[in-house]
Protein backbone atom coordinates (compact mmCIF):
# COMPACT_ATOMS: atom_id res chain seq x y z
CA UNK A 1 0.00 0.00 0.00
CA UNK A 2 0.81 3.35 -0.80
CA UNK A 3 2.21 5.66 2.31
CA UNK A 4 2.92 9.02 0.31
CA UNK A 5 0.57 11.77 0.91
CA UNK A 6 -3.09 12.79 -1.26
CA UNK A 7 -1.85 16.23 -3.14
CA UNK A 8 -4.64 17.94 -4.56
CA UNK A 9 -3.92 20.98 -6.51
CA UNK A 10 -5.97 23.74 -5.59
CA UNK A 11 -7.00 27.73 -6.40
CA UNK A 12 -4.91 29.65 -4.62
CA UNK A 13 -7.39 32.22 -3.23
CA UNK A 14 -8.95 28.98 -1.69
CA UNK A 15 -5.92 29.02 0.87
CA UNK A 16 -6.29 32.95 1.45
CA UNK A 17 -3.57 34.33 -0.93
CA UNK A 18 -4.68 37.96 -2.18
CA UNK A 19 -4.75 37.01 -5.79
CA UNK A 20 -8.25 37.62 -6.69
CA UNK A 21 -8.79 40.56 -8.74
CA UNK A 22 -10.16 43.08 -5.95
CA UNK A 23 -6.58 42.16 -4.45
CA UNK A 24 -8.53 39.75 -2.21
CA UNK A 25 -9.47 36.36 -1.65
CA UNK A 26 -12.19 33.52 -0.61
CA UNK A 27 -10.21 31.44 2.01
CA UNK A 28 -11.98 28.05 2.65
CA UNK A 29 -12.73 26.83 5.62
CA UNK A 30 -13.48 22.99 4.44
CA UNK A 31 -9.81 23.22 3.20
CA UNK A 32 -7.76 24.75 5.40
CA UNK A 33 -9.74 23.80 8.59
CA UNK A 34 -10.47 20.17 7.20
CA UNK A 35 -8.79 19.04 4.73
CA UNK A 36 -5.44 20.46 5.11
CA UNK A 37 -5.13 17.80 8.42
CA UNK A 38 -4.94 14.98 5.39
CA UNK A 39 -3.92 16.19 1.89
CA UNK A 40 -0.99 18.25 0.89
CA UNK A 41 -2.48 20.97 -1.06
CA UNK A 42 -0.31 22.03 -4.26
CA UNK A 43 -1.90 25.63 -5.34
CA UNK A 44 -2.14 28.02 -8.37
CA UNK A 45 -3.58 30.82 -9.42
CA UNK A 46 -3.99 31.25 -13.67
CA UNK A 47 -4.53 35.35 -13.79
CA UNK A 48 -1.15 35.21 -11.36
CA UNK A 49 0.75 33.06 -13.40
CA UNK A 50 -0.31 35.13 -16.55
CA UNK A 51 1.04 38.42 -14.60
CA UNK A 52 -2.19 40.00 -14.54
CA UNK A 53 -1.43 41.37 -11.21
CA UNK A 54 -3.34 41.96 -8.22
CA UNK A 55 -5.51 44.00 -7.76
CA UNK A 56 -6.76 44.00 -11.65
CA UNK A 57 -9.41 45.22 -13.71
CA UNK A 58 -12.39 42.20 -13.46
CA UNK A 59 -13.07 40.13 -16.88
CA UNK A 60 -15.36 37.62 -17.56
CA UNK A 61 -16.32 35.26 -20.64
CA UNK A 62 -17.72 36.75 -24.07
CA UNK A 63 -19.25 34.55 -27.13
CA UNK A 64 -19.32 31.04 -27.74
CA UNK A 65 -19.72 28.78 -24.80
CA UNK A 66 -17.19 26.28 -26.02
CA UNK A 67 -14.59 28.80 -27.45
CA UNK A 68 -15.37 31.57 -25.46
CA UNK A 69 -12.92 35.42 -25.44
CA UNK A 70 -11.41 36.28 -21.93
CA UNK A 71 -12.20 40.33 -21.72
CA UNK A 72 -12.14 43.15 -19.23
CA UNK A 73 -15.41 43.60 -18.26
CA UNK A 74 -15.94 47.42 -18.02
CA UNK A 75 -15.66 47.83 -21.84
CA UNK A 76 -14.89 44.35 -23.07
CA UNK A 77 -11.66 45.57 -25.60
CA UNK A 78 -9.13 42.97 -26.10
CA UNK A 79 -8.99 38.97 -25.95
CA UNK A 80 -6.72 38.33 -23.09
CA UNK A 81 -7.32 34.20 -23.57
CA UNK A 82 -3.42 33.49 -25.19
CA UNK A 83 -2.10 35.56 -22.20
CA UNK A 84 -4.02 33.32 -19.40
CA UNK A 85 -3.12 30.55 -21.92
CA UNK A 86 0.22 30.94 -22.13
CA UNK A 87 0.74 31.26 -17.74
CA UNK A 88 -0.77 28.26 -17.40
CA UNK A 89 0.62 26.01 -20.49
CA UNK A 90 3.80 25.17 -18.44
CA UNK A 91 2.49 25.11 -15.33
CA UNK A 92 -0.14 23.09 -16.19
CA UNK A 93 2.43 20.00 -16.67
CA UNK A 94 3.23 19.77 -13.29
CA UNK A 95 0.05 18.40 -11.81
CA UNK A 96 0.78 15.03 -13.13
CA UNK A 97 1.31 14.05 -9.62
CA UNK A 98 -1.49 15.73 -7.82
CA UNK A 99 -4.80 13.47 -7.48
CA UNK A 100 -7.31 15.85 -7.80
CA UNK A 101 -7.93 19.60 -7.97
CA UNK A 102 -10.34 21.73 -6.33
CA UNK A 103 -11.55 25.10 -7.78
CA UNK A 104 -13.18 28.55 -7.20
CA UNK A 105 -16.43 28.74 -8.33
CA UNK A 106 -17.53 31.06 -11.18
CA UNK A 107 -14.36 31.87 -12.08
CA UNK A 108 -13.70 33.07 -15.32
CA UNK A 109 -10.77 30.76 -14.84
CA UNK A 110 -10.73 28.31 -12.72
CA UNK A 111 -15.20 27.84 -12.62
CA UNK A 112 -15.81 24.22 -13.26
CA UNK A 113 -19.69 24.45 -13.76
CA UNK A 114 -21.87 27.38 -14.83
CA UNK A 115 -19.64 29.62 -15.76
CA UNK A 116 -21.25 33.09 -16.68
CA UNK A 117 -21.32 33.83 -20.30
CA UNK A 118 -21.62 37.18 -21.85
CA UNK A 119 -22.57 38.58 -25.41
CA UNK A 120 -21.13 41.55 -27.04
CA UNK A 121 -22.58 44.08 -25.23
CA UNK A 122 -21.97 42.58 -22.16
CA UNK A 123 -24.90 41.59 -21.86
CA UNK A 124 -25.26 37.82 -19.63
CA UNK A 125 -26.39 35.23 -22.14
CA UNK A 126 -28.82 31.97 -20.39
CA UNK A 127 -26.13 29.60 -21.58
CA UNK A 128 -23.10 28.68 -19.02
CA UNK A 129 -19.67 27.80 -20.01
CA UNK A 130 -16.25 26.42 -18.09
CA UNK A 131 -13.21 28.95 -16.86
CA UNK A 132 -10.49 28.63 -19.33
CA UNK A 133 -8.08 27.02 -17.01
CA UNK A 134 -10.29 24.74 -15.37
CA UNK A 135 -11.40 23.52 -19.67
CA UNK A 136 -7.46 22.62 -20.12
CA UNK A 137 -7.32 20.63 -16.68
CA UNK A 138 -9.96 18.48 -18.01
CA UNK A 139 -8.47 18.52 -21.64
CA UNK A 140 -4.95 17.50 -20.38
CA UNK A 141 -5.90 15.14 -17.62
CA UNK A 142 -9.12 13.66 -18.53
CA UNK A 143 -9.04 11.20 -15.80
CA UNK A 144 -8.09 13.58 -12.97
CA UNK A 145 -11.22 14.01 -10.13
CA UNK A 146 -12.23 17.60 -10.86
CA UNK A 147 -14.34 19.79 -7.78
CA UNK A 148 -15.44 22.93 -7.37
CA UNK A 149 -15.12 24.11 -3.47
CA UNK A 150 -18.59 25.25 -3.05
CA UNK A 151 -20.02 21.74 -4.13
CA UNK A 152 -17.70 20.15 -1.54
CA UNK A 153 -20.22 21.41 1.33
CA UNK A 154 -22.39 18.82 0.16
CA UNK A 155 -21.41 16.01 2.26
CA UNK A 156 -22.37 13.32 -0.86
CA UNK A 157 -20.48 15.32 -3.15
CA UNK A 158 -17.81 15.53 -0.79
CA UNK A 159 -17.44 11.57 -0.45
CA UNK A 160 -17.28 11.16 -3.66
CA UNK A 161 -14.70 13.35 -4.90
CA UNK A 162 -12.64 12.06 -1.74
CA UNK A 163 -13.31 8.53 -2.61
CA UNK A 164 -12.03 9.38 -6.70
CA UNK A 165 -9.05 11.22 -5.20
CA UNK A 166 -8.01 8.14 -2.94
CA UNK A 167 -8.66 5.89 -5.96
CA UNK A 168 -6.80 7.85 -8.25
CA UNK A 169 -3.97 7.96 -5.95
CA UNK A 170 -3.89 4.62 -4.87
CA UNK A 171 -3.53 3.39 -8.81
CA UNK A 172 -0.75 5.83 -9.44
CA UNK A 173 0.88 4.42 -7.29
CA UNK A 174 0.03 0.74 -6.56
CA UNK A 175 -0.38 -0.23 -10.33
CA UNK A 176 1.24 2.46 -12.75
CA UNK A 177 4.38 3.27 -10.86
CA UNK A 178 5.65 -0.35 -11.44
CA UNK A 179 2.93 -2.06 -13.82
CA UNK A 180 2.55 -5.50 -14.27
CA UNK A 181 -0.57 -7.68 -14.67
CA UNK A 182 -0.40 -9.02 -10.77
CA UNK A 183 -0.57 -5.35 -9.52
CA UNK A 184 -3.51 -4.46 -11.94
CA UNK A 185 -5.57 -7.93 -10.76
CA UNK A 186 -4.40 -7.02 -7.01
CA UNK A 187 -6.22 -3.84 -7.26
CA UNK A 188 -9.19 -4.88 -8.45
CA UNK A 189 -9.39 -7.21 -6.18
CA UNK A 190 -8.94 -4.84 -3.67
CA UNK A 191 -11.22 -2.05 -5.12
CA UNK A 192 -13.92 -5.18 -5.69
CA UNK A 193 -16.64 -3.70 -3.30
CA UNK A 194 -16.18 -0.38 -3.59
CA UNK A 195 -16.91 -0.53 -7.17
CA UNK A 196 -19.81 -2.84 -6.85
CA UNK A 197 -21.17 -0.83 -4.22
CA UNK A 198 -21.13 2.33 -7.28
CA UNK A 199 -22.25 0.33 -10.42
CA UNK A 200 -22.62 -3.61 -10.13
CA UNK A 201 -22.78 -3.15 -14.13
CA UNK A 202 -19.80 -1.51 -14.20
CA UNK A 203 -17.49 -3.98 -11.51
CA UNK A 204 -18.73 -6.81 -13.88
CA UNK A 205 -17.48 -5.31 -16.61
CA UNK A 206 -14.00 -4.18 -15.65
CA UNK A 207 -13.63 -7.82 -13.84
CA UNK A 208 -14.60 -9.46 -17.76
CA UNK A 209 -12.46 -6.60 -19.10
CA UNK A 210 -9.32 -8.10 -16.86
CA UNK A 211 -9.86 -11.58 -18.08
CA UNK A 212 -9.95 -11.14 -21.71
CA UNK A 213 -7.55 -8.21 -22.21
CA UNK A 214 -4.13 -10.50 -21.51
CA UNK A 215 -2.96 -9.93 -25.03
CA UNK A 216 -3.33 -5.56 -24.88
CA UNK A 217 0.20 -3.93 -24.06
CA UNK A 218 0.11 -3.40 -20.43
CA UNK A 219 0.02 0.40 -20.75
CA UNK A 220 -3.06 0.58 -22.66
CA UNK A 221 -3.98 -2.13 -20.14
CA UNK A 222 -3.73 -0.21 -17.36
CA UNK A 223 -5.24 3.21 -19.09
CA UNK A 224 -8.34 1.23 -20.32
CA UNK A 225 -8.54 -0.32 -17.23
CA UNK A 226 -8.30 3.37 -14.99
CA UNK A 227 -10.64 5.17 -17.55
CA UNK A 228 -13.22 2.32 -16.27
CA UNK A 229 -12.42 2.45 -12.53
CA UNK A 230 -12.54 6.79 -12.69
CA UNK A 231 -15.88 6.29 -14.75
CA UNK A 232 -17.62 4.02 -12.52
CA UNK A 233 -16.69 6.09 -9.22
CA UNK A 234 -18.00 9.03 -10.61
CA UNK A 235 -21.33 7.51 -10.10
CA UNK A 236 -23.02 7.77 -7.35
CA UNK A 237 -23.99 5.32 -5.00
CA UNK A 238 -27.04 4.70 -4.24
CA UNK A 239 -28.27 2.60 -0.85
CA UNK A 240 -29.59 -0.18 -3.28
CA UNK A 241 -26.01 -0.25 -4.41
CA UNK A 242 -24.27 -0.30 -0.89
CA UNK A 243 -27.12 -2.65 0.06
CA UNK A 244 -25.85 -5.17 -3.06
CA UNK A 245 -22.18 -4.88 -2.55
CA UNK A 246 -22.65 -5.51 1.54
CA UNK A 247 -24.95 -8.66 0.64
CA UNK A 248 -22.33 -10.21 -1.12
CA UNK A 249 -19.53 -9.40 1.26
CA UNK A 250 -22.03 -11.20 3.91
CA UNK A 251 -22.00 -13.78 1.59
CA UNK A 252 -18.49 -14.34 1.40
CA UNK A 253 -18.74 -15.07 5.33
CA UNK A 254 -20.99 -17.74 4.63
CA UNK A 255 -20.36 -20.86 6.59
CA UNK A 256 -17.46 -19.21 8.85
CA UNK A 257 -19.73 -17.26 11.29
CA UNK A 258 -22.92 -18.49 13.23
CA UNK A 259 -26.27 -18.17 12.36
CA UNK A 260 -27.16 -15.67 14.14
CA UNK A 261 -24.25 -13.27 13.64
CA UNK A 262 -25.88 -13.46 10.01
CA UNK A 263 -29.00 -12.42 11.02
CA UNK A 264 -27.36 -10.00 12.62
CA UNK A 265 -25.41 -8.49 9.96
CA UNK A 266 -28.67 -9.13 7.55
CA UNK A 267 -30.68 -7.36 10.02
CA UNK A 268 -28.70 -4.20 9.95
CA UNK A 269 -27.97 -4.16 5.98
CA UNK A 270 -31.77 -4.47 5.78
CA UNK A 271 -32.02 -1.47 8.13
CA UNK A 272 -29.29 0.65 6.34
CA UNK A 273 -31.21 -0.33 2.88
CA UNK A 274 -34.83 1.42 4.20
CA UNK A 275 -32.87 4.48 5.37
CA UNK A 276 -33.31 3.79 9.66
CA UNK A 277 -29.28 3.72 10.45
CA UNK A 278 -26.04 5.00 8.00
CA UNK A 279 -23.68 3.18 6.15
CA UNK A 280 -20.51 2.50 8.81
CA UNK A 281 -23.07 0.13 10.92
CA UNK A 282 -22.83 -2.71 8.89
CA UNK A 283 -19.92 -1.76 7.84
CA UNK A 284 -18.20 -1.77 10.88
CA UNK A 285 -20.34 -5.09 12.16
CA UNK A 286 -18.70 -7.05 8.58
CA UNK A 287 -15.10 -5.41 9.12
CA UNK A 288 -15.23 -6.77 13.27
CA UNK A 289 -16.09 -10.44 11.43
CA UNK A 290 -13.76 -10.41 8.79
CA UNK A 291 -10.76 -9.22 11.44
CA UNK A 292 -11.88 -11.69 14.09
CA UNK A 293 -11.71 -14.34 11.57
CA UNK A 294 -8.49 -13.27 9.49
CA UNK A 295 -10.47 -13.52 6.22
CA UNK A 296 -7.76 -12.01 4.09
CA UNK A 297 -9.48 -11.21 0.98
CA UNK A 298 -12.53 -8.91 2.94
CA UNK A 299 -9.89 -7.53 5.23
CA UNK A 300 -8.06 -6.09 2.18
CA UNK A 301 -11.46 -4.30 1.11
CA UNK A 302 -10.82 -0.62 -0.16
CA UNK A 303 -14.50 -0.03 0.40
CA UNK A 304 -13.99 -0.31 4.80
CA UNK A 305 -11.31 2.69 3.94
CA UNK A 306 -12.33 4.62 0.99
CA UNK A 307 -10.23 7.74 2.06
CA UNK A 308 -9.08 8.62 5.35
CA UNK A 309 -11.60 8.39 8.21
CA UNK A 310 -11.13 11.40 10.04
CA UNK A 311 -12.28 13.61 6.60
CA UNK A 312 -15.71 11.06 6.55
CA UNK A 313 -18.93 13.40 7.23
CA UNK A 314 -20.53 12.90 10.06
CA UNK A 315 -22.52 9.41 10.14
CA UNK A 316 -21.22 8.64 5.98
CA UNK A 317 -23.50 8.53 3.28
CA UNK A 318 -26.77 8.64 5.96
CA UNK A 319 -27.95 11.09 3.33
CA UNK A 320 -28.71 8.89 0.29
Amino acid sequence: MSAQPLRLGISACLLGQPVRYNGGHKYSSLCNDVLASAVEFVSFCPEQAAGFGTPRPAMHLRGAADKPDLVLAKDGTDNLGPQLEAGYRQPLNNFDSVDGFILMQKSPSCGLFRVRLYDEAGRQQREHTTGLFAKALQQRFPLLPLEEEGRLHNPQLFDNFMLRVQAHHHFRHQVLAQPSPAALTGFHARYKYLLMAHSQQFARAMGRFLASSQQLPLEQRCHDYQQQLMQCLAKHASRKGHSNALQHMLGYLRGTVSADARQLLAKSIEQFRHGHQPLHVPLGLLHHYAAQLERNYLRQQQYFSPYPARLYPANRTEHL
